[in-house]
């Protein structure tokens, strides 16, 4: 009863709980972080104080979600956001707003993650914008934005916390963003300019003496110089990568350098060299029980048998592989795996079982959209349709391949004009922008993209707009 008698030091005991529970988290003891939190929560309960209660409501959203109990995140989320609504807090609720986007980010909603967020960013408008809570906002949004493929978005807000992190003089954060613009070049393909963001990451993590982080940046970078054909500074940079993950103990790390360090080997037809590590990667992959790391790896050992000539071991690593991507409900990999299995069954000369999985990884497709992976299935049954004699049949497979193909390129094509219109929108050129936009628009409509034609139409609406504020 000592918060009816001394308010004040329920206070102090409520401050106590939420400092405790922050050193749990940053020592990995989610179970006793959340333990303080559920005890401040109480505390807050009985004394009244609403705004600790949902505070400590966002905190136990985030352990759920560490903990993988989803819907007990998104339910602490609504809970903290109904009770900052009632106060009146604006900076509260964009918190909340925050994590329930993160729980629909997750679940891969991304069109309601989205929402939230512009939510949650509206709020912040109206309080002054508080840096951290930007800062967040920020973040999460771009990662959602490079998950939906729109990458110049991604790069400007990761950018924009950046410049928060500067300004709150955090070292760590500075080389967190740092690490996702280099990640963004790395999506985009730009490999140098990966290159620089890593090696500023790194250079900040050296500072605090973050090790981890260290060595995910020494991978990062041997990864962009394999890209760029740089094989052997990309292998210095893999070893050191793994030295530093070996003495702090990073198993899930050093799984994935062996990995890397086996694609080099394979690239430089080093094939023996290249089995060795991969299958080591893939040890490690096994006892954590990674199933789409496991996957990818057996995919990569599978290439290497079907480099040596081998096809029935890269048949069976396909096998094991299709098993994995079935078990974790990934169709694309299903498709991949089935195409594969095809492929290795043709080098064997076994047609008609070759026919087959082509024909098992095309229905696949189909039924997922996966165009580009059907075009490709429709072009091997052609060629063993070809090959056994059966031309009309070949030319039906061929010109359906073609087809896809085309629409594409034309897909391709209409993405690079609404993405050049975006840019050339935000640099105030807004008669280009409105070109690019509306060329977008035209090949969008021949190919019945309805989602991508309301998103030109939004751009197309800013343009419209600021082109009349200028006139």
């Amino acid at each position: 009863m000592i918060h009816k008698i001394y308010p004040h030091l329920a206070i102090l005991l409520l401050s106590a709980y939420t400092k405790r529970s922050d050193v749990y988290k940053l020592i990995g003891q989610n179970g006793e972080a959340l333990a303080d939190i559920l005890s401040g929560s109480l505390v807050s309960k009985r004394t009244g104080n609403r705004k600790y209660e949902a505070g400590f409501s966002v905190m136990r959203g985030y352990l759920y979600c560490n903990a993988g109990e989803y819907g007990k995140m998104l339910s602490s989320g609504k809970t903290a956001l109904g009770i900052f609504c009632r106060l009146g807090d604006k900076e509260g609720a964009a918190e909340a707003r925050i994590l329930i986007g993160y729980y629909y980010y997750l679940k891969g909603d991304y069109n309601r993650a989205r929402v939230e967020y512009d939510a949650a960013e509206n709020e912040l408008k109206k309080t002054g914008t508080p840096l951290p809570i930007t800062r967040a906002l920020l973040e999460r949004s771009a990662y959602l934005s490079a998950s939906q493929g729109d990458h110049s978005r991604a790069f400007r807000d990761f950018r924009k916390s950046l410049n928060i992190c500067a300004r709150l003089k955090d070292i760590a954060g500075q080389a967190v963003n740092y690490g996702n613009l280099g990640n963004v070049c790395h999506i985009t393909s730009d490999y140098k300019k990966a290159i620089d963001f890593y090696e500023m990451s790194l250079k900040m993590n050296r500072s605090i003496g973050d090790k981890k982080s260290i060595a995910s940046n020494l991978n990062n970078i041997g990864l962009m110089k394999y890209y760029l054909s740089e094989y052997g500074p990309a292998l210095k940079k893999f070893r050191e990568s793994y030295g530093i993950k070996k003495d702090i103990g990073d198993i899930k790390g050093i799984s994935a350098t062996l990995g890397n360090m086996g694609l080099v080997y394979d690239e430089l037809h080093s094939y023996n060299e290249a089995l060795k590590y991969y299958f080591r990667s893939l040890e490690i992959k096994t006892s954590l029980g990674d199933k789409k790391g496991q996957a990818i790896i057996i995919n990569n050992i599978a290439a290497v048998y079907h480099s040596k000539k081998e096809p029935s071991k890269a048949l069976t690593m396909h096998r094991a592989s299709y098993l994995l991507e079935k078990s974790l409900g990934n169709l694309q990999g299903q498709a991949k795996s089935l195409t594969n299995m095809g492929n290795a069954l043709r080098s064997l000369k076994e047609r008609k079982k070759a026919s087959l999985y082509y024909r098992r990884s095309l229905a696949v497709c189909l039924k997922m959209k996966y165009r580009k992976e059907a075009a490709k299935n429709r072009l091997e049954l052609g060629r063993l349709c070809a090959a056994s004699g059966q031309y009309a049949q070949a030319l039906e497979y061929f010109r359906t391949s073609l087809r896809a193909r085309r629409q594409l390129e034309l897909d391709s094509t209409a993405v690079l004009f609404q993405e050049s219109g975006e840019c050339l929108f935000r640099t105030g050129r807004f008669e280009a922008a409105l070109w690019n936009i509306t060329e977008a628009e035209n090949i969008f409509g021949k190919l019945k993209d309805t989602a991508s034609l309301r998103e030109c139409g939004k751009i197309k609406q800013r343009i419209l707009r600021e082109l009349q504020l200028s006139q």
